[in-house]
């Protein structure tokens, strides 16, 4: 394999639609840094490595062709869609209680007394129900279908080393 097959026209492409997929703001994002000003870097960390694991498993869900059911099963997406705003709903009410009542120091520190794994699961669970994740996912495996197979297998491996 040489250098000027990791560089093929689709695989920038594929590349390119990633990067703009990442780099859009969403609400990982956000959330990320809601964490980090609430709980801290570590806490915010944990959490961006759940988020992370999430992008992986839609990442491997349409390498496997995956991307070809959801599309025939549209459905899905809506539900994942619907999931993802209920769950967006439920961070927002969560966010506005605790704006609306008085908290004292002492209950700030009980709340954040929180495990590295809660962490972890809510990034996790944010980004399975974030329909930006899997449409962005689908988008690039579709724009990557012509680069030939041992390529192919370089554009999920190649779109983690872009976070790094």
């Amino acid at each position: 394999m040489t250098v000027n097959t990791f560089f093929s026209a689709d695989l920038l492409l594929a590349y390119t639609a990633y990067l703009v997929g990442t780099a859009s703001p969403g609400p990982s994002n956000l959330a990320i840094m809601s964490i980090a000003a609430t709980h801290g870097r570590k806490a915010a960390l944990v959490f961006a490595l759940g988020v992370i694991s999430g992008s992986m498993f839609w990442a491997t869900m349409a390498t496997l062709g995956v991307s070809a059911a959801l599309i025939a099963w549209s459905q899905f997406i809506i539900a994942v869609k619907i999931s993802g705003g209920l769950y967006l709903l439920w961070l927002a009410f969560k966010a506005g209680r605790t704006a609306l009542s008085n908290i004292d120091a002492s209950s700030l520190k009980a709340e954040r007394m929180q495990t590295w794994t809660s962490f972890y699961a809510r990034g996790a669970l944010l980004h399975l129900t974030n329909p930006k994740a899997i449409l962005v996912w689908v988008s690039i495996v579709a724009l990557s279908s012509n680069v030939s197979g041992s390529v192919h297998g370089a554009v999920v491996p190649g779109c983690a080393s872009l976070d790094a």
